[in-house]
């Protein structure tokens, strides 16, 4: 007389989906942590950088002084402004003569600043011949 009819359910559960959801967000956070920590450390490099172009340009600035006239002698101290922030970087400058020669300068040139509560540090050394002036 009467039939029993089987249904059979589809689609998905609400368990399906909170499960699905989750997996999806911690695949979200992870991707966006990437993402944060990467953007972070492209600015560590271009600050980096930036400090790097300022030494170089220095130690040029000492490579032209010593083609007209002998350096001088001692340490100095100096500051790098950043371009994309308000921080000065310390840096510091040391010429001597190298030992058995009267033409040849060892040039030093150090800088130092913090970042992310560390401090980060750069250095640059060169040999610099002048003319016996």
């Amino acid at each position: 007389m009467f039939r029993v009819r089987s249904y059979e359910v589809v689609g998905t559960t609400l368990v399906e989906v909170l499960v699905s959801l989750t997996f999806l967000a911690a695949v979200i956070l992870a991707i966006l942590t990437g993402v944060s920590q990467s953007n972070r450390r492209a600015g560590m490099a271009g600050r980096r950088n930036a400090v790097l172009t300022a030494l170089q340009s220095r130690l040029a600035e000492i490579r032209s002084t010593a083609d007209s006239a002998s350096l001088v002698q001692g340490s100095s101290e100096f500051s790098i402004e950043l371009p994309s922030s308000s921080d000065l970087v310390s840096a510091k400058q040391a010429v001597s003569l190298v030992a058995g020669y009267s033409d040849l300068y060892s040039v030093s040139l150090v800088a130092t600043w913090y970042e992310d509560a560390k401090s980060q540090s750069l250095s640059l050394k060169s040999l610099v011949r002048a003319p016996n002036v």
